[in-house]
């Protein structure tokens, strides 16, 4: 049942609530999401166990859509959203409120910032893509809230690491340059001046 539900995710679009040229599936944002979330264990130093560890909280981190479908930022700020997620991952797994920390999400929530910043820039860089083609329905707004979130992601998670956030920057930079060039590091939150 819950593999099956996993699977489910490919069949679930997302940005369903905005008009969109290129197609994302839930699966394939969790794909992106943990792929970056192992990128970002590597330039933070992390050992083996955490990237584990935060791997597996990155492709579970929106199961919970196998069941609600995609949700919209703008429901998830205003509903009490941890609780229907709770509730909506028990029902799509079958799973007790318990197994679903040891199983689906890791206990270290220090890992949770890593994971967001992954799903910042995963959704960052669709919505940069989707202005690229011209779509700008909704979507300069939706980059420039992102790049707001992911710059104060850097800052967060930076402040604990030698070199700062500035490091962090440079590197999660140097990783997408193709996404950060032209002067768009400026946008996602660190003024020039600072770099």
């Amino acid at each position: 049942m819950l593999y099956k539900k996993l699977l489910a995710l490919e069949g679930i679009e997302r940005w369903n609530h905005h008009p969109h040229i290129r197609h994302q599936s839930v699966a394939a944002h969790s794909f992106n999401v943990t792929i970056i979330t192992y990128m970002l264990c590597g330039i933070l130093g992390e050992e083996i166990f955490t990237y584990q560890e935060a791997m597996r909280q990155a492709l579970w981190h929106d199961f919970s859509e196998s069941v609600t479908g995609d949700v919209s930022p703008l429901v998830k700020r205003y509903a009490q959203w941890d609780e229907v997620d709770r509730r909506a991952v028990q029902e799509a797994g079958q799973i007790s409120t318990s197994h679903r920390y040891d199983v689906i999400l890791p206990k270290d929530k220090e890992l949770i910032p890593i994971v967001k910043l992954a799903d910042c820039l995963d959704a960052w860089m669709y919505a940069r893509n989707e202005c690229n083609l011209g779509n700008t329905m909704g979507f300069e707004d939706i980059r420039d809230e992102l790049a707001g979130k992911v710059g104060q992601l850097i800052n967060t998670i930076g402040a604990t690491m030698k070199g700062g956030p500035i490091k962090l920057h440079q590197a999660i930079t140097s990783l997408f340059a193709h996404d950060f060039c032209c002067g768009r590091t400026k946008k996602i939150g660190l003024e020039m001046s600072h770099v």
